[in-house]
């Protein structure tokens, strides 16, 4: 059950889509474990479920984020949800962090449609939607 109150004093970075190897999960664990010490009020939210009988990239990432103690920063508040709109304007930063291009980036477009920051990496979908707002000069 999602305890809202507990999240209430925390900085939220949303990774709205499901655990996958080509969604970039082993990135978010990295900022992650980078960024806590820095923010200690750091969370993630993860629009999946959380746990998925025989999935062996949900598998890898618990395994991970246990052995990291990181599991106690991380939430997992469903994919089959009708409140992304809500979940993504209320984040402090929204993580595009899909590593194929075959990715359309539609929650990276509706979270800075919403005024949302948004983190992402400079290929597919997520280069086309970026790069127009964060020009580089050099």
């Amino acid at each position: 059950m999602l305890n809202t109150l507990s999240l209430s004093t925390k900085k939220w970075l949303v990774f709205p889509t499901v655990i996958g190897n080509e969604y970039g999960q082993e990135w978010l664990i990295d900022i992650l474990g980078n960024l806590q010490e820095q923010f200690p009020n750091i969370h993630v939210i993860i629009m999946d479920e959380d746990y998925k009988d025989g999935d062996v990239a949900h598998e890898d990432f618990r395994q991970r984020t246990n052995s990291l103690g990181l599991a106690e920063r991380i939430t997992y508040v469903g994919s089959k949800r009708n409140d992304m709109r809500e979940w993504l304007s209320a984040a402090n930063i929204v993580m595009a962090l899909a590593n194929e291009p075959e990715s359309i980036g539609i929650n990276a477009l509706q979270a800075i449609h919403l005024g949302t920051p948004v983190i992402g990496w400079d290929q597919a979908a997520f280069s086309e939607i970026l790069q127009p707002l964060y020009r580089k000069d050099w």
